[in-house]
């Protein structure tokens, strides 16, 4: 029995000794997670009643503002910032915007709250149109 213990250890020894001495091959490792380019904090008001939600991604965030813009279709009041929301009385710039198309809302709205304002939202059903108006 001592007879066969013997070279099976000297052929593991031996056998590690190889492998410790190949050269190794380093790769980058691959990710799993993806990488999400934009986080939006987004507070808005639907009849007054004010929500924050933190948004991951631009199709998240269009989907969220397609959401609001069919809670104006059912007739609430929507508002819109990616800042605080302050009804405060004094505004110093104030821009409208109306149309029919849903998706020409949207990206005005995406906008204008990228740009600092404070959007309001809602939808007239006997025209078909979104009104919307941006103050800062």
């Amino acid at each position: 029995m001592n007879k066969r213990i013997i070279p099976i250890a000297m052929l593991a020894v031996l056998g590690t000794m190889a492998t410790s001495c190949q050269k190794e091959i380093i790769t980058n490792p691959q990710s799993s997670i993806t990488e999400i380019s934009e986080t939006y904090t987004v507070q808005y008001a639907v009849n007054g009643v004010l929500h924050t939600s933190t948004l991951y991604g631009e199709d998240e965030y269009i989907a969220f503002i397609r959401g609001l813009m069919s809670m104006a279709r059912e007739g609430y009041n929507v508002c819109v910032s990616n800042n605080v929301i302050a009804d405060s009385g004094i505004t110093k710039e104030k821009l409208e915007f109306s149309t029919t198309s849903e998706d020409e809302a949207i990206h005005w709205l995406t906008e204008k709250a990228k740009d600092g304002y404070t959007v309001y939202m809602s939808y007239d059903k006997e025209t078909g149109m979104y009104n919307c108006t941006a103050v800062k």
